[in-house]
């Protein structure tokens, strides 16, 4: 049996294949810095939303003060720290995930579309990935994911905590500066 004949690409063939790498390249980059800018807002974000300063403040006063039902409303306060610091976990890695993946697929149509673009026109210079097709794009999609989407998810697992973790509870005093 004789081996198949080798077929060399033509130089049409090798510049789509340099254009697409040359677009992976920018989606990598692109999603590096704009994943680099989302984080801060989704850590202020959880934040927003699941708040325990309060609840560390009110059992602070509450130490402060004698009063006779102390330690009953202390221990109710430790149980909503201890219920939304692992909401807090959880919703973060969630949220943290869903933004990475979301971008890197969002980030991969557009560059998909892009390169439909540069073999229709053959133009490589209107390849960018930062324009505003990408701004509009991407700030649909996280106001909804950082408004209502992270409400929802935080109120969903709330409840799941506080069901999971009700036998569990906070049986030692901890000092709060």
């Amino acid at each position: 049996e004789r081996a198949p004949t080798l077929k060399f690409s033509d130089e049409s063939s090798i510049s789509v294949a340099a254009s697409r790498k040359r677009l992976l390249f920018k989606a990598s980059r692109q999603f590096d810095t704009t994943a680099s800018q989302f984080l801060p807002t989704l850590r202020v974000k959880v934040v927003e939303v699941i708040d325990i300063n309060g609840t560390v403040k009110h059992i602070k006063d509450l130490r402060a003060k004698a009063t006779t039902d102390r330690d009953e409303l202390e221990a109710k306060l430790w149980t909503e720290i201890k219920n939304s610091s692992f909401s807090m976990l959880v919703v973060s890695a969630y949220m943290l995930c869903a933004v990475c993946t979301l971008l890197r697929i969002q980030l991969h149509i557009l560059g998909r579309s892009l390169h439909k673009k540069y073999e229709a026109d053959g133009k490589e210079e209107d390849l960018q990935l930062d324009g505003e097709k990408f701004r509009l794009l991407i700030e649909g999609t996280y106001k909804h994911l950082f408004g209502a989407g992270l409400r929802a998810l935080t109120e969903r697992v709330k409840s799941v905590v506080a069901t999971s973790m009700a036998e569990w509870s906070v049986k030692e005093k901890l000092h709060v500066e």
